[in-house]
């Protein structure tokens, strides 16, 4: 399974840039980090940190959440239209979560159903318990669909 993961509004938050010298707010990253202990997945980095970061500064970032950076979407007009080039030229089928604070650009290429929305994150905390409740319910279709 895949994760296109955002950072800003997901795992940084206002309050993780105004005290933390990596800008990681804490909380957030460990809801991130239970998820991925509960199910193994790949990720490829959405966030505009991808334009600034190289892949294996991506990969050191991500490193406590013990999970593999596969690879970051291409850079095109809005973040729906990178998510969906990406999918066109890797074979994830349509086991796939895209987690996002801002899932306009998002929702008229992808269906709900494949969006964990992290709404207000950058100022309410970031990816948080209520979030980590969907995601896992999101991808125990998948699990459940693999095993059937």
């Amino acid at each position: 399974m895949t994760i296109f993961l955002d950072f800003d509004g997901v795992f940084t938050t206002d309050h993780s840039w105004a005290t933390e010298d990596d800008r990681i707010d804490r909380k957030a990253f460990a809801c991130l980090a239970t998820m991925l202990e509960q199910q193994r997945c790949q990720i490829v980095v959405t966030s505009t940190w991808r334009s600034g970061h190289s892949l294996d500064e991506l990969r050191e970032i991500l490193s406590p959440l013990d999970a593999e950076v596969i690879g970051v979407t291409p850079v095109l007009s809005n973040r729906g239209e990178e998510v969906i080039a990406w999918i066109a030229t890797h074979p994830v089928g349509d086991q796939y979560l895209v987690i996002d604070d801002e899932v306009a650009e998002i929702r008229p290429y992808i269906d709900d159903d494949h969006i964990v929305h992290v709404q207000d994150g950058f100022t309410k905390g970031g990816f948080q318990a209520t979030h980590l409740e969907r995601a896992l319910a999101l991808l125990a279709r998948w699990s459940e669909s693999v095993c059937d």
